[in-house]
């Protein structure tokens, strides 16, 4: 005859997988608790933005995006990306380039950082290789920036090669800046390709009627 084997809650073993499963179910908890905590906090930190968008008199972000007149595009801006976190990043640089979390707007005074990709190999999507041709800028091309219909126009001033990890373009700055970051060279992440701009509106704005430019 066939025995038929039964845990006994006296055996060991019955005790050790009990053990087992409840670590598990803990580890689980926890792991679900941090995720939901980390999910807050990117809202709070949103919102955080978007209200200092609001102090200084811009308001909800309702329209962001960026014209690069000598490479002859204009795409979407998706404002406040975390860098950090791979998913919002590449489903931002799928919608369009991506506005670093916690640096500049226009017209605020500091460093405005914005990413895009230069590749296909890298990117997927309709804006993959919307960067890709941001080494032939030069200095004094024209850049312009629109956000909440006012517009913001800049010039090249500098171009420069940075290691992949090189953090320090992402710092604020005492006077307002643009920088462009995209991988470099094309194709690879080995390092960053960065185009620094300024404005050139002195301060004052313009309205979004899009005025005639000379390449």
């Amino acid at each position: 005859m066939k025995k038929v084997f039964r845990l006994s809650q006296k055996s060991p073993l019955f005790w050790a997988l009990l053990l087992t499963t409840i670590i598990i179910l803990s580890l689980s908890t926890a792991f679900y608790l941090n995720e939901r905590d980390k999910t807050k906090e990117k809202r709070e930190e949103y919102r955080r933005q978007t209200e200092i968008a609001s102090d200084e008199g811009l308001g909800e972000i309702t329209e962001f995006s960026i014209e690069i007149h000598k490479l002859g595009i204009e795409v979407p801006v998706i404002p406040n990306v975390d860098g950090k976190d791979e998913g919002m990043y590449n489903k931002a640089l799928e919608e369009g380039v991506a506005h670093y979390l916690n640096t500049a707007l226009p017209d605020s005074g500091s460093n405005i950082v914005i990413f895009g990709h230069s590749s296909t190999i890298l990117g997927k999507g309709e804006y993959s290789e919307v960067f890709a041709g941001l080494n032939d800028l030069k200095v004094g091309d024209r850049i312009t920036l629109s956000l909440n219909n006012t517009s913001y126009p800049y010039n090249v001033t500098e171009k420069k090669i940075v290691a992949a990890n090189d953090t320090s373009v992402l710092s604020g700055t005492e006077d307002e800046q643009l920088t462009l970051l995209t991988c470099w060279p094309v194709g690879t992440d080995a390092k960053r390709l960065v185009v620094i701009a300024k404005p050139s509106y002195n301060g004052s704005t313009i309205s979004l009627i899009r005025l005639p430019f000379s390449t």
